[in-house]
Order: C-alpha cells, then structure tokens, then sequence
C-alpha cells in the first residue's frame, strides 16, 4: 500500500536560523541537508513514498536529485500548508519534520505499520509540538507552540496512536540540542558541526 511520508523544507539557506549565532550560513545549510537527507533514506527504508513539500527551488532541485517527489507548498503557507499539500496527495499520509537527526527507518515503521492498520499517528516533540502527523484525508493543522494537544484533539475520531521514541523526539533547534545529540553515539555524525 503506497503511503505518502512528507517532509516540509523551507529553502536550506534559510533553515536553522536559531542557529545562526553558531554556525554560518553554509554550515546551517548543510546541516539541514544531511538530516533532511537522513530522514528522506529512513522513509524509503520503512517503505514509504517519499515526498518533499517547498517553496524553495533550492530544495526542489535536491529533491529531484534524490528522485523524490517535489509538492508546492502554497504561497505563504508555512508548514500548516506544506501539511495541507501532503495530505492532499490522495494517499494516506505522514507529515515528517526534517530536522530529526537520529530518527530511524525502525520509527518510521513502526508509523507505518499503524497507518496501515488504519490507525492515524502523532509524535509529540519534546516542547509540547508535533514532529510527526499522520492519517489519511484532509485535515485542519495548527502547527506552532502546544500544537501536539491541538492534533490529537484533531484526530480524535480517528484511531490516534501517540508514538514516542527517541529518534521522533529530538530535533535540533538550539546549540544545547546539536551539543547534546552530538554527545550520543546514534548523534557522533554532528560532530563535524561542532568544529
């Protein structure tokens, strides 16, 4: 059964932005690529479909040098639309945030294995947000502080599994994060952004 993973990727050049203070622009750049990158291998590990939802030209023409799917994310969207735009492909769907540096093809699995039960999943992230969504059909995303507690509301009706695992869970958003992963074993790959 095809299920759709989508990945939401602002343009590289403008990811990682609290990061800024840190690490310049090209290594941000990079960093985004190589967990997006990450991510994109895991998805087709775990039998997915995967798709890349963007404003970016930037990220469109990576993604079709991975052989991925490019979705446009409409025109002022945020990530809600570039939501929107992965559950509107007609398949059962996963909203995936890209910045998850130790997910694994075994999380996203273990996501799919539920959404071909029939069942909708959510990962909360460790802030009370969202880092994975998914279920089949349109639906309303809200995205932002506190949207875990908004998207389980939101599936309500809809067979919810909440799914918590490490590799879900963190995502790099601040020098304590990159430090911190950095530090694990499943993380060492960042060290080369601690340099």
């Amino acid at each position: 059964m095809r299920i759709v993973l989508g990945i939401p990727l602002k343009g590289f050049d403008a990811a990682k932005g609290r990061l800024s203070g840190h690490l310049p622009g090209d290594r941000r750049a990079s960093l985004a690529r190589a967990t997006a990158g990450r991510l994109l291998a895991a998805g087709r590990d775990a039998g997915f479909t995967v798709a890349i939802a963007t404003p970016s030209e930037d990220v469109r023409r990576w993604a079709h040098r991975q052989g991925v799917d490019v979705l446009t994310e409409p025109p002022d969207g945020g990530l809600d639309g570039a939501a929107a735009a992965i559950a509107d492909t007609g398949d059962p769907w996963c909203v995936v945030h890209g910045d998850l540096p130790l997910v694994t093809a075994a999380d996203l699995t273990l996501l799919r294995q539920h959404l071909l039960a029939g069942h909708s999943v959510i990962a909360p992230s460790r802030d009370g947000g969202t880092n994975a969504l998914g279920s089949s059909g349109a639906m309303k995303f809200s995205y932002g502080p506190g949207s875990f507690v908004r998207h389980l509301a939101a599936l309500a009706n809809r067979s919810p599994a909440v799914i918590v695992t490490v590799g879900l869970s963190i995502e790099l958003d601040t020098i304590f994060d990159l430090e911190a992963v950095a530090g694990l074993q499943a993380g060492a790959w960042l060290g080369e952004y601690l340099r």
